[in-house]
């Protein structure tokens, strides 16, 4: 089980391909495999870097509360572990949070940013719903049925019901 240590912590990573750096920061409740169907094809074209942030997958979990410039300081140390001056970043919802905080905190680290299901935060932003949350928060059964989950609660009533 591959994992860098890092802030105190083992944050685990895979590693795919080869090229600039692209490093995958995955969303709350998710791991590192809800990338698992984009690797193969960026791998093509960047040395792919997957992780489990703190907290959760097959990295360590100690007690929280964590920040999203804790867990950006995470991506630091696994960019130093790999000797890498920067790196492509990609940060899906909660993984938007911490991509942001690393293009805040360590700017000269970041090459491209790329953020998707995500917002900026602050006092203006909308919050996600207690539903959504409690869906997004509920890690019980497999990846498939996690996904499912999700669907039903983040598209228009019907729509992941009329899904083959």
């Amino acid at each position: 089980m591959p994992t860098i240590a890092t802030n105190g912590i083992n944050l685990y990573y895979e590693l795919h391909g080869s090229g600039p750096a692209l490093v995958l920061i995955p969303g709350l409740g998710y791991n590192g495999w809800m990338y698992s169907h984009m690797i193969p094809g960026l791998a093509e074209h960047f040395q792919v870097i997957s992780i489990d942030n703190r907290g959760s997958g097959l990295s360590d979990k100690p007690a929280g509360p964590y920040t999203a410039q804790m867990l950006a300081a995470d991506v630091i140390g696994l960019l130093d572990a790999f000797d890498l001056p920067k790196a492509h970043i990609v940060g899906h919802s909660m993984g938007g949070f911490i991509a942001q905080a690393l293009a805040i905190d360590y700017p000269d680290r970041v090459d491209r940013l790329v953020l998707s299901a995500t917002n900026f935060g602050g006092p203006h932003h909308v919050p996600i719903t207690p539903p959504a949350m409690a869906v997004l928060t509920d890690v019980s059964g497999d990846p498939i049925e996690r996904l499912r989950r999700g669907i039903v609660i983040s598209t228009a009533p019907g729509f992941a019901e009329s899904q083959p």
